[in-house]
C-alpha cells in the first residue's frame, strides 16, 4: 500500500517561489490519486491554490526550529502556539502515523529530523545554500534517514550526488511561462527586482541615472506587486536587470526572458542552467560595476543595431517555454512518484 506523504511547508502570507513549487508538487500528486497532504505549522496557515491537496498542521517541528531563531522570534513562536490552542484555525491537527513519509524543504531539515525520529524523510532541495547550512547541523546517522531527494536544478542534483544520496530525482519546476507572454514591441523601460539585493539595487539605479547613458530609458523596480502587475511590467520592459543571489534556479530572470526582455546581470549561480550568453548577458556575480557598464553597452548596441539582441531575446523566450513549462513538470512528477512508491 502506498505510504502517505506529508509535505512540510512554511507559513506565510502568499505562496511564491519555493513555497509555490511545494504546493504545485503536492497538488499534482494528489491529482494522481496518491495519499498526500501539506503540513503547516499553524492551524490558521494555508495558501489559495486552484487544486489544493488536504491541509493539516503540526507544531512539533517548530519546537526544534526555534533553537535557530532569535530570542524574540522564539517568544513570538511560543505565543503563536498558545493562540493556536486557544483559538484554533480551520486546519485539522495531523494524525501522524509511523508509516508516513515527511517531505522536508531543505531549510527545515535539522528540525524535521529531530521532530520526527520514527518517520522516513524525503528531502526537497530548492536552495542548495540553505541545504548546505542544514547539512552542517546534522550527523552522518541522521543523513542516512533521508530515503530519497528531489532537486529542481542541475546544482541541486550535484549536491544530492555529493551527499551520497542514492535515490535522487530531477524535478524541472514550472515557472508558469503562460503567465509571462512574449512581447515583441517594447517600451524604453528597464526593470529589476530588488528583494535579494536591496542596497545594491539602489546603488545601481542611482549610478545609472547619474551617469546619463540611458538614452531615454526609464528604470523601474518591481517590488511587492501582484503577479499580473509584474507580468505587465516585464511585458513592457526591453531590458531586465537580474539581481538573483544564491539561487538553485531563480525564476525572475526566466520570467523576464519569457516575456521577451533582454536580461543583463547575475545568474545567482543556479541560474546558470538557463541564463547563459545564448539567452542573455550574464555578468560575474557581485560585480555591480561590470553590470552597470554591460547594461550601458547593451543599450548602446540596441539603439544602434537591434538585430542581434532581438534574436537573443526571442531565442531566450522559446528556451524558457520549452524547459520550464507545466507539461514537463507534470510528466516528471508522474514518473518520479511511481518510482518513489515502488521503492517504499
Amino acid at each position: 500500500m502506498p505510504r502517505r506523504h506529508l509535505f512540510l511547508c512554511p507559513d506565510g502570507k502568499k505562496a511564491s517561489g519555493g513555497v509555490a513549487v511545494i504546493y504545485d508538487t503536492a497538488a499534482k500528486i494528489h491529482e494522481m490519486g496518491y495519499d498526500v497532504a501539506i503540513m503547516h505549522l499553524s492551524s490558521k496557515a494555508g495558501y489559495p491554490h486552484s487544486a489544493n491537496p488536504p491541509l493539516v498542521y503540526d507544531q512539533e517541528w517548530g519546537r526544534y526550529e526555534t533553537k535557530n531563531v532569535s530570542r524574540l522570534g522564539y517568544l513570538r513562536r511560543r505565543f503563536n502556539y498558545l493562540k493556536d490552542r486557544l483559538v484554533p484555525g480551520p486546519l485539522p491537527k495531523v494524525d501522524l502515523r509511523p508509516s508516513d513519509v515527511i517531505v522536508v524543504p531543505d531549510f527545515m531539515l535539522s528540525a524535521a529530523l529531530a521532530a520526527y525520529p520514527y518517520q522516513q524523510i524525503g528531502l526537497f532541495i530548492q536552495n542548495t545554500f540553505a541545504a548546505q547550512r542544514q547539512i552542517s547541523l546534522i550527523n552522518a546517522v541522521d543523513l542516512k534517514r533521508i530515503k530519497w531527494a528531489l532537486g529542481v536544478s542541475d546544482i541541486c542534483m550535484q549536491q544530492i550526488d555529493l551527499l551520497g544520496l542514492k535515490n535522487g530525482y530531477y524535478l524541472p519546476a514550472s515557472m508558469h511561462p503562460h503567465n509571462f507572454i512574449y512581447q515583441k514591441n517594447k517600451e524604453k523601460l528597464i526593470t529589476y527586482m530588488p528583494r535579494k539585493r536591496p542596497d545594491e539595487a539602489r546603488y545601481i539605479h542611482k549610478v545609472l541615472e547619474q551617469r546619463g547613458n540611458l538614452k531615454g530609458y526609464k528604470l523601474k523596480p518591481l517590488d511587492n506587486m501582484p503577479l499580473h502587475e509584474v507580468s505587465d511590467a516585464l511585458g513592457r520592459s526591453r531590458f531586465f536587470i537580474s539581481l538573483q543571489k544564491h539561487e538553485s534556479i531563480g525564476f525572475p530572470a526566466a520570467e523576464a526572458m519569457a516575456s521577451g526582455a533582454i536580461v543583463v546581470g547575475y545568474t545567482g549561480l543556479g541560474g546558470r542552467e538557463y541564463f547563459t550568453s545564448d539567452t542573455g548577458i550574464p555578468v560575474t556575480e557581485d560585480d555591480s560595476s561590470a553590470l552597470i557598464l554591460t547594461l550601458e553597452s547593451a543599450i548602446s548596441e540596441y539603439e544602434t543595431n537591434s538585430a542581434r539582441l532581438d534574436a537573443l531575446r526571442l531565442s531566450a523566450s522559446l528556451h524558457i517555454n520549452r524547459h520550464f513549462n507545466n507539461d514537463r513538470f507534470n510528466k516528471a512528477i508522474e514518473k518520479i512518484w511511481k518510482d518513489i512508491n515502488m521503492c517504499s
